[in-house]
């Protein structure tokens, strides 16, 4: 509030210093509330247990969804400040999973019922794309919906691996040189081969991510409706 104070006096200060003062207050009474519930026992903690059921009734959807990630790669290429698999994180251990080792994981997690199977990595284009394809292949032969996070990918790695919708998460990065032009051609490109293009902006991740991902969900339990 140092800032304030050296401009015009308005009483928008000490307005400012109550907002925030409150906000802090009920903050912290809201937590230690919240945790004194989670660590309640007996009635109290049935209680709880009951509103939870109350609150997943209230959505209609009384089905849990068991996930995987398999994280195969920690390798990329871009310089994401926020990430810690940023290229100039020089500190990090490297790694990249062989089919083999993804074999085995897929199968595991497939014996403990999960149905959803994320296979994640940083953007790295060394992994390549007839590599993977196995891996999913097992997968949705196991009865799993398969998910991928590779960052920019190669057109044709889209077409290896039958993808029919591609989320894309834009940023700075992808306004910078000849980059959206490149992008409206593989879209283009993506779209003739049968596949969705669902572009998101990064503010809109960062600022509701719920509502982002509830988007891309029912976009994809839409087309595996049809």
């Amino acid at each position: 509030m140092s800032a304030l104070n050296k401009g015009l006096v308005t009483g928008f200060e000490e307005n400012a210093v109550h907002i925030l003062q409150s906000a802090r207050s009920r903050e912290i009474n809201a937590r230690q509330e919240l945790r004194e519930q989670i660590m309640s026992r007996g009635a109290e903690q049935e209680a709880l247990a009951q509103k939870a059921r109350d609150a997943r009734s209230s959505t209609g959807d009384d089905q849990i969804i068991v996930r995987a990630s398999i994280e195969f790669s920690n390798f990329c290429r871009q310089r994401c400040s926020f990430c810690g698999m940023t290229a100039t994180n020089k500190q990090l251990q490297r790694y990249r999973l062989s089919a083999g080792q993804m074999f085995d994981i897929v199968k595991d997690v497939s014996a403990l019922g999960v149905s959803d199977l994320h296979l994640a990595s940083g953007e790295d284009w060394a992994f390549k794309a007839d590599a993977l394809s196995p891996v999913i292949r097992q997968a949705v032969a196991a009865g799993m919906e398969v998910t991928l996070v590779t960052g920019h990918r190669k057109i044709e790695d889209y077409a290896v691996w039958k993808a029919k919708l591609a989320v894309e998460i834009d940023g700075r990065a992808d306004e910078a040189a000849d980059r959206p032009n490149r992008d409206a051609r593989r879209d283009v490109w993506l779209r003739e081969q049968g596949t969705k293009v669902l572009r998101i902006p990064a503010l809109e991740v960062l600022t509701s991510p719920d509502a982002v991902a509830d988007g891309i969900l029912r976009m994809a339990l839409a087309m595996i409706e049809v």
